[in-house]
């Protein structure tokens, strides 16, 4: 049986503690909306992408005792022209990832259920995908490598995220919820230094790897983005670089509404820190025609590296309902 692990996808880049490091030139990223067929023409529509979750080996494991699997669906669904507050025409993004996990130490074995559920409010692409809400809540059992019995193999953890964005996207306030603990509340008001918001655009992590989807390669092959971090309770710098383009693959060809052969560009995404941490990356499909795009710059895949060497959780897109 293969050890595995699980992740939340929203925790993929600011998984632990890191202090900022905002260096070197950078923009603020012009979006285009490149999720639709004609990327000059927004629908109202709702694109629904669905996704199976796999899991990779590692070696970084160690003696642990402990052997998991899981299997699991992630899914995405985009609507736009929707309303928040005074906000019109805005998109909501919600994400559902739900995973049963099979933890085992010797004879002894415990299945858990995995849930994150996710919501992100943001202006359209004209506006940067500027954030004025976001939605977090999971229940997980996160497995503990060191484990030596059933009772130690896991640790389990259950909140709610909620974030509030004023005007201009840069600050807020965030509030969580531990449901295990009494619903104790913590509160966080946080802003991005003036500077650095006039330079870099500012993005929640919920709508972190979406918005990769509208960048304009030709222009910005390696942008970098403030991402608040509920976690750590600051901003964090990430810089999603795009690699040489693959031409003609045919992997997805019998994924539903993708067909025939795709070509994409693999992007490796990283926090820009002392202790960064393993990078990511996602492999979004591209076009040749703006205005004729059949693969909407759809996330084909995402591979999510794991510290010290302890595998890669992988999501693979096995179906696409597109909005136009």
């Amino acid at each position: 049986m293969k050890r595995k692990v699980f992740l939340s996808i929203a925790s993929l880049c600011l998984c632990a503690s890191f202090m900022t490091a905002c260096t070197g030139a950078s923009e603020k990223v012009v979006f285009n909306e490149y999720w639709y067929k004609d990327s000059t023409i927004a629908t109202s529509g709702a694109e629904t992408l669905k996704y199976a979750v796999s899991f990779e080996d590692g070696n970084g494991f160690g003696d642990s005792k402990l052997e998991l699997d899981y299997t699991g669906t992630y899914t995405t669904i985009l609507q736009s022209n929707q309303v928040y507050n005074e906000e019109t025409g805005v998109y909501v993004y919600t994400t559902s990832l739900d995973v049963d996990v099979t933890f085992t130490v010797g004879s002894e074995s415990v299945t858990k259920e995995n849930i994150v559920e996710t919501k992100v409010v943001f202006k359209t692409a004209k506006d940067g995908l500027r954030p004025l809400y976001s939605w977090n809540k999971y229940h997980s059992y996160i497995p503990n490598n060191y484990a030596t019995s059933i009772e130690n193999a896991y640790s389990e953890s259950n909140q709610t995220i909620e974030t509030v964005y004023n005007t201009n996207g840069t600050s807020g306030v965030c509030t969580t919820t531990d449901l295990l603990h009494d619903n104790k509340v913590t509160k966080d008001s946080f802003s991005v230094a003036s500077k650095e918001a006039k330079k870099y655009t500012c993005l929640d992590v919920e709508q972190l790897y979406f918005a990769l989807r509208g960048v304009n390669t030709s222009e910005d092959s390696s942008p970098t983005f403030l991402v608040y971090s509920s976690g750590n309770e600051a901003y964090q710098s990430i810089t999603a670089s795009f690699g040489s383009k693959v031409v003609g693959d045919t992997s997805f060809s019998g994924v539903s509404g993708i067909g025939g052969s795709v070509d994409y560009y693999p992007v490796s995404v990283g926090l820009n820190a002392e202790l960064a941490g393993p990078s990511h990356s996602v492999w979004i499909a591209t076009h040749s025609n703006p205005q004729l795009n059949t693969h909407r710059n759809v996330i084909l895949k995402m591979n999510a590296n794991l510290a010290y060497g302890m595998g890669t959780i992988v999501y693979t897109l096995h179906s696409a309902e597109f909005s136009n």
